[in-house]
C-alpha cells in the first residue's frame, strides 16, 4: 500500500496539475486531455496520471503493475498491455493525430507529447 500511495504522491505533490493537454486532478479521480474528459476506470487513471505525472521517463510493464495494482503478483504483465491499449483508444477518439502514449520496445510505456 505504501509504494502505491508513494507513486501516486511521486508524479505531483499536488492535487491538481497539468502537463501538456492533461490535466489530472487526484483528488475527483478526473483526467482532461485537450480539454475534454476521460472516461477511465481505476485501473486506467492510475497508469495514465503515473505516465503523464512523469513524462519521458519509462516505466516496464512490472513497474506499473507493482505501482497500480493490489494483488500484482497474481496478474499478468499483458494486463497492463490491454489497460494502455483502452487508453490509446479513448485518447484517439478526442485527437486522432496524437499518441501521447510511446512504447520502448522490450523496456516499457512512457508519456510524451512532443511530436
Amino acid at each position: 500500500v505504501l509504494r502505491r500511495t508513494q507513486a501516486g504522491a511521486s508524479s505531483s505533490d499536488e492535487q491538481t496539475y497539468s502537463a501538456g493537454p492533461f490535466v489530472v486532478d487526484r483528488a475527483s479521480w478526473t483526467i482532461q486531455y485537450h480539454q475534454t474528459e476521460l472516461d477511465l476506470t481505476r485501473h486506467e487513471f492510475e497508469i495514465l496520471s503515473i505516465l503523464v505525472g512523469n513524462p519521458e521517463r519509462v516505466y516496464s510493464r512490472e513497474n506499473l503493475l507493482q505501482m497500480v495494482w493490489e494483488a500484482p503478483d497474481h496478474r499478468l504483465t499483458r494486463t497492463v498491455d490491454a489497460h494502455i491499449k483502452n487508453l490509446r483508444a479513448k485518447l484517439r477518439a478526442i485527437e486522432p493525430d496524437a499518441d501521447p502514449i510511446k512504447t520502448r520496445r522490450g523496456v516499457g510505456y512512457f508519456a510524451s507529447w512532443t511530436r
